[in-house]
Protein backbone atom coordinates (compact mmCIF):
# COMPACT_ATOMS: atom_id res chain seq x y z
CA UNK A 1 0.00 0.00 0.00
CA UNK A 2 1.41 3.29 -1.01
CA UNK A 3 1.83 6.21 2.00
CA UNK A 4 1.95 10.05 0.58
CA UNK A 5 3.12 12.68 2.52
CA UNK A 6 2.64 16.55 1.85
CA UNK A 7 5.59 18.36 1.06
CA UNK A 8 6.67 22.50 0.12
CA UNK A 9 4.59 23.28 2.84
CA UNK A 10 4.33 27.13 3.07
CA UNK A 11 4.63 28.81 6.33
CA UNK A 12 2.83 32.18 5.96
CA UNK A 13 2.54 34.85 9.21
CA UNK A 14 -0.88 36.44 9.92
CA UNK A 15 0.26 38.70 12.91
CA UNK A 16 3.10 40.53 14.31
CA UNK A 17 4.59 40.01 18.03
CA UNK A 18 6.41 42.63 19.37
CA UNK A 19 8.65 42.35 22.70
CA UNK A 20 10.01 44.57 24.13
CA UNK A 21 12.59 42.70 26.23
CA UNK A 22 13.41 39.03 24.94
CA UNK A 23 15.85 38.47 28.24
CA UNK A 24 12.37 38.53 30.24
CA UNK A 25 9.01 37.46 28.31
CA UNK A 26 6.65 35.14 28.62
CA UNK A 27 4.45 33.51 26.16
CA UNK A 28 1.39 31.58 25.36
CA UNK A 29 0.94 30.18 22.01
CA UNK A 30 -2.35 27.88 20.96
CA UNK A 31 -2.19 25.98 17.93
CA UNK A 32 -5.33 24.87 15.36
CA UNK A 33 -6.67 21.69 17.85
CA UNK A 34 -6.46 24.07 20.62
CA UNK A 35 -3.35 22.97 23.07
CA UNK A 36 -1.62 25.74 24.42
CA UNK A 37 2.35 26.24 25.07
CA UNK A 38 3.87 28.31 27.70
CA UNK A 39 7.54 29.86 27.14
CA UNK A 40 8.90 31.68 29.78
CA UNK A 41 12.61 33.02 29.74
CA UNK A 42 13.80 34.94 32.78
CA UNK A 43 17.92 36.30 32.55
CA UNK A 44 19.56 37.25 35.58
CA UNK A 45 23.09 37.69 35.74
CA UNK A 46 23.93 37.32 31.94
CA UNK A 47 22.52 33.31 32.43
CA UNK A 48 18.68 33.12 30.55
CA UNK A 49 16.35 30.27 32.16
CA UNK A 50 13.90 28.95 29.54
CA UNK A 51 10.83 27.26 30.76
CA UNK A 52 8.83 25.48 28.33
CA UNK A 53 5.64 23.54 28.94
CA UNK A 54 2.90 21.69 26.94
CA UNK A 55 0.40 20.89 25.65
CA UNK A 56 -2.26 21.49 27.64
CA UNK A 57 -5.89 21.65 26.72
CA UNK A 58 -6.83 24.12 29.31
CA UNK A 59 -10.62 23.33 28.74
CA UNK A 60 -10.11 19.45 29.73
CA UNK A 61 -9.32 18.32 33.44
CA UNK A 62 -7.05 15.79 31.73
CA UNK A 63 -3.30 16.23 30.36
CA UNK A 64 -3.06 14.77 26.97
CA UNK A 65 -1.29 11.05 26.39
CA UNK A 66 2.39 13.29 26.24
CA UNK A 67 3.15 16.35 27.84
CA UNK A 68 6.68 18.00 28.15
CA UNK A 69 7.99 19.83 30.49
CA UNK A 70 11.64 21.61 30.11
CA UNK A 71 13.64 24.09 31.83
CA UNK A 72 17.35 25.07 30.41
CA UNK A 73 19.92 27.24 31.58
CA UNK A 74 21.98 28.96 28.69
CA UNK A 75 24.28 32.33 28.19
CA UNK A 76 22.01 35.28 27.06
CA UNK A 77 22.37 35.72 23.47
CA UNK A 78 19.68 37.84 21.60
CA UNK A 79 20.23 35.59 18.68
CA UNK A 80 19.32 32.35 20.73
CA UNK A 81 16.49 33.45 22.53
CA UNK A 82 15.25 34.66 19.24
CA UNK A 83 14.99 31.11 17.70
CA UNK A 84 13.68 29.58 20.83
CA UNK A 85 10.57 32.21 20.25
CA UNK A 86 10.42 31.19 16.77
CA UNK A 87 10.20 28.02 17.36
Amino acid sequence: MPFTFEYDCMRVARSILEIENIGQCALRATNEVGEDYYLIIRTSLGKSYIFTYGPIMPDIPALPPKVSCQLERIDYKEARLNQYIKR
